[in-house]
């Protein structure tokens, strides 16, 4: 619907600049769910269709579409609990009043450290260098589950070129 009344057509009316990055989501519970591993988890929210719940930092946000994608290929239900951002979701997580979130790793990251959340899989097609020991959703045994989120530079497709390659030299630089 609102997509629909935006008065620009993002393929149609923009041009990349440059790749900035990738981040990775982090599937995180809360250690007294007692779960070890991915498995564990969709096993138990195959069992209990539409019990467990699942953090979201905005309806549409990439953490949402990390977890309908994990979720779908996954083959199990339950409930969105949207929240304004990762800070709020994180609490609830750790709190145990919210099952499982695919947390922005960078906000996540302390918090795993610290013992304060379990993280069971990332959303990369990768595993994320600053958790190695932590599998992709691919590798924890669900195929079609990663979901990459890309960061980049973009402009008006009308930028004369001298400008856009100004522009990439500056940023790769």
């Amino acid at each position: 619907p609102a997509i629909q009344s935006m008065p620009w057509d993002p393929p149609r009316d923009f041009a990349g600049i440059t790749p900035l990055g990738n981040e990775p989501k982090v599937l995180v519970i809360s250690p007294d769910k007692k779960i070890k591993t991915l498995k564990e988890l969709v096993d138990l929210a195959k069992a209990k269709p539409n019990a467990m719940n699942y953090a979201a930092a905005g309806i549409g946000s990439p953490p949402h579409l990390t977890m309908e994608r994990f979720r779908n290929a996954a083959g199990f239900t339950g409930q969105l609990v949207p929240f304004k951002g990762a800070p709020e979701a994180l609490t609830e997580i750790m709190a145990g009043r919210v099952d499982m979130y695919f947390s922005p790793l960078t906000p996540a990251l302390p918090l795993i450290q610290a013992g304060k959340l379990v993280p069971l899989a990332v959303s990369s097609a990768r595993r994320a260098s600053a958790l190695p020991n932590v599998p992709t959703t691919i590798e924890a045994g669900f195929p079609n589950s990663d979901f990459e989120f890309w960061i980049g530079a973009m402009v008006v497709k009308q930028t004369p070129k001298p400008i856009v390659d100004r522009m990439h030299a500056a940023i790769v630089k």
